[in-house]
């Protein structure tokens, strides 16, 4: 009965942090999609344009 109660103690801890850690790398992910595509075009151009 006691390892029932510590496992389930256990995923009811873990799965917060699972779902938190799984949200923040689909943050990361699409906030890299739009800085990756507009990072291609400034390194094309010569810094001095951009300046």
């Amino acid at each position: 009965m006691t390892n029932a109660l510590i496992t389930l103690g256990l995923c009811l801890l873990l799965m917060p942090l699972l779902l938190w850690l799984i949200g923040r790398a689909l943050s990361a992910a699409k906030d890299k999609k739009p800085e990756g595509d507009k990072r291609k075009p400034r390194s094309g151009m010569p810094h001095g344009d951009d300046e």
